[in-house]
């Protein structure tokens, strides 16, 4: 199955996003940083209530505190995400990465081809696969990726078709089937 696409720096900024918040350690980081924020503020609020008379008060405030960074933290962590993707993409070839490709499943691997060169991955280093609503997402190891967006699948069925045809050669490299 062979499809046609090119991408946009917005497909590209919403793969950074799905990454960072969905893939290994940035994931851990993401929660690990969200537990922290609350529970630095939990710890401060307890040290003031066993410390003043006025403890109510004091309590309120930094849990209160706490629980907004916990809140915030995902709009940072975001604005942090897009600002460092934003600076990757300015880094690299973004024609490259924008131009037409065309994706195939082959046998051996993933084949893309661009501007008259196909390159491969195989399917022994594809990780997995990730789907979203508006894409999926080839994840290659150790940290790469293949970017294809929905809209370049005729519809859902073929779409489906695609997805279930990597998924089974992504698990007969792993010597299932």
């Amino acid at each position: 199955m062979k499809i046609r696409f090119a991408l946009s720096y917005e497909d590209y900024e919403q793969f950074i996003l799905y990454y960072g918040k969905n893939v290994g350690t940035r994931q851990r980081i993401y929660w690990f940083a969200r537990v922290m924020f609350f529970g630095l503020m939990f710890i401060i609020a307890l040290n003031e209530f066993l410390k003043t008379d006025s403890k109510a008060g004091l309590v309120v405030i930094f849990l209160a505190t706490g629980i907004v960074l916990y809140l915030i933290f995902p709009l940072l962590f975001d604005w942090a995400l897009k600002q460092g993707a934003k600076r990757m993409y300015q880094s690299m070839d973004a024609e490259r990465l924008t131009e037409e490709k065309i994706v195939e499943l082959a046998p051996e691997g993933i084949l893309i081809t661009s501007q008259g060169q196909t390159g491969i991955s195989y399917w022994k280093d594809v990780g997995e696969l990730r789907e979203t609503a508006r894409y999926l997402f080839l994840l290659i190891k150790p940290n790469g990726a293949h970017i294809i967006p929905k809209s370049a699948f005729a519809n859902d069925t073929e779409a489906k078709m695609f997805t279930d045809e990597a998924q089974k050669k992504i698990l007969n490299a792993r010597g299932g089937a």
